[in-house]
């Protein structure tokens, strides 16, 4: 949490004005940026690209597939 002299000055310094203004100013920035790196980026990649050999990297879902919670990922039915 914030201390209550931090929020204060947060609330103070930020308007909604300035907070349009600035979001404005980030989208058209990075607009410009995303062009530019577009541009960019058109002269670096090859034409095509060609491939000699492919892994199937796929696991196998199953009930037992291990997840986060340690439940299972999913519950088989057969309707």
């Amino acid at each position: 949490m914030c201390d209550a002299c931090v929020v204060r000055m947060v609330r103070e310094r930020l308007s909604r004005r300035g907070f349009m203004c600035g979001a404005a100013a980030s989208v058209a920035g990075g607009a410009v940026l995303s062009a530019s790196a577009l541009a960019a980026t058109a002269n670096i990649l090859p034409e095509s690209v060609s491939f000699s050999n492919v892994i199937d990297l796929t696991q196998t879902l199953t009930p037992d597939f291990p997840t986060f919670e340690g439940g299972p990922a999913f519950e088989e039915s057969y309707e």
